[in-house]
């Protein structure tokens, strides 16, 4: 596979950054006019700038890295409130409707939203109630 690589000096290198920092062009434009893959011109230019692709203001090091591969896709932690939230939004209102239009759905998801969700519907995280109970509850103790 390497064998069908191109080989490109590093005076090539540095005049194809120079497009860039000094010229002004922008990457995938002076990788268009070079005949050169964009990524790889971006890869040239960090190299140049940052001293290569392990320097810590490029991709930041171990703790940089360990947090990018928390958040790749198919991670189930990384969003799992908002995974939470709308599966419950498709099992509790949107697979029971059918919907005309995008407007009548919209305004169908909003209601749920704002009428059901945040202020009746119980949150686990508030001891299995209402935020409107939540807060009355909250009240009465504040005022006792």
């Amino acid at each position: 596979m390497d064998k069908n690589r191109k080989k490109y000096s590093s005076e090539f290198k540095e005049d194809a950054v120079k497009l860039i920092t000094e010229q002004g062009y922008k990457i995938t434009e002076a990788a268009r006019n070079l005949g050169v893959n964009a990524t790889m011109l971006g890869r040239w230019k960090r190299e140049l700038e940052g001293g290569g692709e392990d320097a810590p203001g490029i991709q930041g090091g171990a703790a940089m890295k360990a947090e990018l591969s928390r958040l790749r896709k198919g991670n189930c932690w990384d969003n799992a409130v908002a995974e939470s939230f709308f599966g419950s939004l498709k099992t509790e209102r949107i697979f029971f409707a059918n919907y005309s239009t995008r407007k009548n759905a919209k305004r169908d998801v909003v209601d749920y939203i704002e009428m059901f969700y945040n202020s009746n519907r119980r949150h686990s995280y508030l001891g299995y109630v209402s935020p409107k109970e939540f807060e009355m509850l909250w009240l009465f103790k504040k005022a006792a």
